[in-house]
Order: structure tokens, then C-alpha cells, then sequence
């Protein structure tokens, strides 16, 4: 996930896909009204977003001159267009985050943090996330060992079809 500072946004990239996670109160995206959690943006200024980097996508926004941000988003499988303001700082830098830039917690780790600020529900999250990534893990290890199979037994009849040609031969 990764937090654009000017607009408010939290989004992160899911197969390929760049999907709004959440909205931060008080900043340009929220005030809009138009933007939800869940939303997926399909293009920004009329770049698409799709299998784009989550840091191309940052440079896109950072090099936006006229300080409106263009967002093409879809909810539910309907499409619309939402224009975001931003301020000319936050044009220069708009995604706000540097890359050196070490995040420090109260409580230590960010599972911790949440914890301590979200209480019980995001351990409930960070649990199903958890079950996510090996649910994700198990499936691709059946697609794995399925290609595999079907690996093997090409082999195995191309080893066959060799041994019948070699014995017709003798």
C-alpha cells in the first residue's frame, strides 16, 4: 500500500490493478465526495493505470503542471472521471514520501501501531490478510505441481515413443 500525501489516497497495485484502499479526512480525494475506498483507478491524466508502477504513477502526478489531477476511477463496473486539486507544493512533491525516509512507530513495528491505534480489528485484518497471502501461496503451488504433472508426462511420452522408434529400429 502506498499512501499518496497530497491527495489523500492509500493505494496499493493488486494483479495489476491499482485500487484506492482508503481516504485520509480533511485532504483533497475526501473533500470531493466522489472517491471511495474499494474504487479502482483506471487511469491518472490519461495514462493508464493498469500493471503501471505504483512509482510511475507518483512521477505522473508529480509532473501534473496545472495543479487539477485528472482521475478516471470505476466502482461496481461503472466508470467516471473525478478532478482533484492540488496546491503547488504538493504538485512538486506528490506523493510526499522520500526514499531515505525511515518511518518510526511509538509501539515499534506498523503490526504493533495498528494494534495499539485500531485495537483488535486490525489484528482481525492483518489476520486475514495473513490467510490471504496463503491462500494466494497454496493455489499457486497446486497451478505449480499441475504444470509439473503435465511436465512429467510429456516426458514420459517422448521417453516411450523414443523406446518404440529405438526397438522398430532393431
Amino acid at each position: 500500500s502506498c499512501s499518496d500525501s497530497s491527495m489523500g489516497m492509500f493505494i496499493e497495485s493488486k494483479m495489476g490493478r491499482v485500487i484506492i484502499t482508503s481516504l485520509e479526512p480533511g485532504y483533497p480525494a475526501y473533500k470531493s465526495g466522489k472517491i471511495q475506498a474499494g474504487d479502482e483507478i483506471l487511469d491518472i491524466h490519461g495514462v493508464p493505470a493498469e500493471n503501471t508502477d505504483i512509482d510511475e504513477l507518483k512521477h505522473i502526478v508529480s509532473g501534473i503542471k496545472d495543479h487539477i489531477v485528472r482521475i478516471k476511477l470505476m466502482r461496481d463496473g461503472e466508470v467516471f472521471e473525478v478532478d482533484i486539486p492540488l496546491r503547488a507544493k504538493q504538485t512538486a512533491d506528490a506523493f510526499g514520501i522520500q526514499e531515505k525516509e525511515e518511518i518510526r512507530f511509538p509501539s515499534g513495528d506498523l503490526d504493533s501501531e495498528l494494534s495499539r491505534i485500531y485495537g483488535t480489528h486490525a489484528q482481525r485484518l492483518l489476520e486475514r490478510l495473513a490467510q490471504s497471502r496463503l491462500h494466494h501461496a497454496r493455489k499457486l503451488q497446486e497451478e505449480l505441481d499441475l504444470i509439473a504433472g503435465e511436465h512429467e508426462r510429456r516426458v514420459e511420452r517422448e521417453l516411450a515413443l523414443a523406446r518404440a522408434a529405438a526397438h522398430a529400429r532393431l
